[in-house]
């Protein structure tokens, strides 16, 4: 007997005369096993595959991106969830978020009532979305409805929807509330499809979204941090302090001394306040009565000399319970568990306070925004942490550490600039967006209004514990200390 390659249905040979013609006939299309009843079997099963694949494509109407029609975030997450984002969405495609820019309320030509206002936070949370438009509600008499003849509670606090509107007189029907929303869009590129694990067991499929431009502002990828942690306080009076491996050679195995002229609390942090290359010597420093503090309680100026009380020495090839590594307290920290970026990049506080310190040198920025703050929390929903590996540098012991990121930057590896430390391994692989980089790396470029700009990755120089690398203006992969300021960001994030 033979059968064929794909149903396996039983095949007579010509030259086969013991076969009685009950016996074929059985064969054929019997009760059981028969040709018959594989080939039926086989189309309910392409008929099922068939049903799956229009159930996906009945989840979403067509491609969200630029240009095309606009789905909810909530769509694209069910197709992400569904493994089908290939087959809505190609490598490039752009989504669009909105971020919220203003709003005002106006009463057209109502005649009962003359003014009114609007909350923000509740009228984006009745909606279900920060999307830019005007929106009219207009009074029938006894309820405000919207443009879909639908009622809504405009006015009332104790409602589950309440829209946040405070009128000025005493509607009567035909007066209408006119809310206008104006937004910031930000594009992003999808840079991968299932590249990324999610951290959260119970899903298995992403997709992988990164900025296609980088945020107009530049932003450290950690501040300079202290390079004096008083544990126990320090009282007014002199100090001494020993270098002996600055950044700047002329201050190596110099001893400085310094008067702070009030008590510095328990758990203060001295801070140099001078340039990264520049020397100690009639510099000053500032002194933060804690590490949440953003404005100094005192300032005390270094000059070289061995007066009062002697602190210990610092140096960059180890640090204590009081002296951090110099060139951290210099030019910021390199790893990305414990960066300050990181953290700005996954706030949604409008001030980037309360910051959580990641040791006791971690120095925060004051009076900056949250990066997700007032984005679309349609967006937000649909966003997952992912598992992302990251290099560490000499100070951290090398290696790759693993991190859970909602919000996070690229490693140098997913943009096809190579492994930092071969001995280590990469971080992670290239994103589908960057293949081809390592030979043109004109791929990596980004710019801001038409200007390219430097962006920052979250992979550390291994061979310190204060830089990090970036993306030139040029598109090649090159480094600077974590504390620089002239570097944009280019955030990526994974629908789950």
């Amino acid at each position: 007997m033979s059968y064929t390659g794909n149903l396996n249905l039983l095949l007579t040979p010509e030259a086969d005369t013991s076969t009685t013609f009950k016996a074929w006939r059985v064969a054929m299309n019997g009760e059981s096993n028969s040709n018959m009843m594989k080939i039926d079997a086989a189309y309910g099963d392409l008929d099922d595959a068939v049903r799956q694949a229009q159930a996906k494509v009945d989840a979403v109407s067509a491609k969200v991106f630029g240009g095309g029609d606009i789905n909810t975030w909530a769509d694209v997450q069910t197709i992400v969830r569904a493994g089908a984002a290939s087959q809505y969405f190609n490598i490039g495609d752009q989504l669009i978020a909105e971020k919220f820019d203003s709003i005002s309320a106006s009463v057209g030509d109502s005649t009962g009532i003359s003014a009114a206002t609007v909350d923000k936070n509740d009228f984006l949370y009745a909606i279900g979305e920060t999307k830019a438009g005007v929106y009219v509600y207009t009074y029938d008499g006894a309820y405000w409805r919207n443009n879909m003849g639908e009622i809504v509670n405009l006015t009332d606090e104790d409602a589950a929807k309440f829209y946040g509107v405070v009128l000025t007189g005493t509607p009567v029907a035909g007066d209408t509330v006119i809310i206008t929303v104006t937004t910031e869009s930000f594009v992003f590129d999808i840079i991968g499809i299932d590249h990324d694990t999610p951290s959260n067991t119970n899903y298995t499929h992403s997709m992988t979204l990164q900025l296609e431009d980088v945020l107009e502002d530049t932003m450290v990828y950690d501040p300079r941090e202290a390079f004096y942690y008083a544990d126990e306080g320090l009282s007014a009076g002199t100090y001494h302090f020993t270098v002996t491996e600055g950044q700047y050679a002329a201050d190596n195995n110099k001893t400085f001394q310094f008067t702070l002229s009030s008590n510095a609390p328990a758990g203060s942090q001295l801070v140099f306040t001078h340039s990264s290359n520049g020397t100690f010597v009639n510099s000053t420093i500032n002194v933060f009565n804690s590490a949440v503090a953003t404005t100094a309680a005192q300032t005390a100026t270094l000059t070289q000399g061995s007066s009062g009380t002697n602190l210990g020495t610092i140096s960059n090839s180890s640090s204590t319970t009081n002296f951090n590594y110099i060139r951290r307290a210099l030019m910021g920290n390199n790893l990305w568990s414990k960066s300050w970026i990181r953290q700005w990049l996954n706030s949604d506080e409008i001030v980037f306070l309360p910051w959580t310190p990641q040791s006791n040198f971690d120095r925060p920025l004051g009076g900056v925004t949250g990066w997700l703050y007032d984005f679309d929390q349609a967006f937000i929903n649909v966003l997952g942490s992912v598992v992302k590996t990251t290099q560490k540098g000499v100070t951290d012991g090398y290696g790759l550490e693993t991190t859970d990121d909602k919000v996070f930057l690229l490693s140098r590896a997913e943009v096809d600039a190579g492994a930092e430390r071969s001995a280590d391994g990469a971080e992670g692989t290239v994103y589908a967006y960057y293949a081809g980089a390592s030979s043109d790396e004109t791929k990596r470029i980004k710019s801001s209004e038409d200007v390219p700009k430097g962006w920052w990755l979250r992979t550390a120089l291994y061979s310190a514990g204060y830089s990090s690398r970036n993306v030139s203006t040029t598109g090649s992969a090159t480094s600077t200390g974590a504390c620089g300021s002239y570097l944009s960001v280019a955030p990526a994030c994974a629908i789950v």
